[in-house]
């Protein structure tokens, strides 16, 4: 194959655009990179964990026994918080799409609180919202900002989460709807608090 080149171009313009494009190309992977290695949390297998779940050990079965012996119990607390995973996902939303999870807050689950993190990147803002519906609205639910929710927050970048909640089920979405090019990476890490 030739390449026939306007007499008004010449090696070295080429040269210099073909140079340039590089660059673009180096630099645009080296943001993407440091972007995607912040944003989400790095996870490195241990030699004590096996399937992700840490075991406790030992290194002298007569260390055990006398901590037990020495340990005198303590009084439990009036009220413990507990805290339950909800959502514990990397994700990626496709523009104009949106992801969704049922939840279910018991009426013993008092002062029940959602709490954690979400972080977005992607797309020119970094930006997804974060959306509480009710059961009963999930049907009819669009994934819109419009759409009826119980709580909307718009998460830009990473945005730390605490909102309280009556009992019932809800659905937590994360919505990329409003997005009309760009697809986003979501890591959410959220929990169900209460006393």
């Amino acid at each position: 194959m030739k390449l026939v080149l306007p007499s008004k171009v010449s090696n070295k313009m080429i040269l210099i655009a073909l140079g340039a494009a590089i660059l673009s190309i180096a630099f645009a992977l080296l943001s993407f990179r440091e972007k995607s290695t912040s944003a989400i949390p790095q996870i490195s297998p241990t030699p004590e964990t096996t399937n992700g779940v840490f075991s406790k050990t030992s290194a002298s079965p007569a260390q055990s026994l006398t901590a037990k012996a020495t340990t005198t119990p303590s009084p439990a607390p009036a009220s413990e918080k507990k805290r339950e995973p909800i959502v514990n996902e990397t994700m990626r939303l496709k523009h104009g799409d949106f992801w969704s999870s049922r939840f279910e807050i018991r009426s013993d689950q008092q002062n029940a609180r959602i709490t954690g993190t979400v972080r977005a990147y992607g797309g020119i803002k970094d930006d997804v919202i974060l959306m509480i519906v009710d059961d009963r609205d999930f049907p009819t639910f669009t994934g819109e900002e419009s759409s009826s929710a119980y709580e909307k927050v718009r998460v830009l970048g990473k945005r730390d989460i605490y909102l309280y909640l009556k009992p019932g089920v809800y659905h937590i979405v994360l919505s990329n709807i409003h997005a009309k090019f760009f697809r986003k990476f979501v890591d959410a890490r959220l929990y169900l608090e209460y006393d």
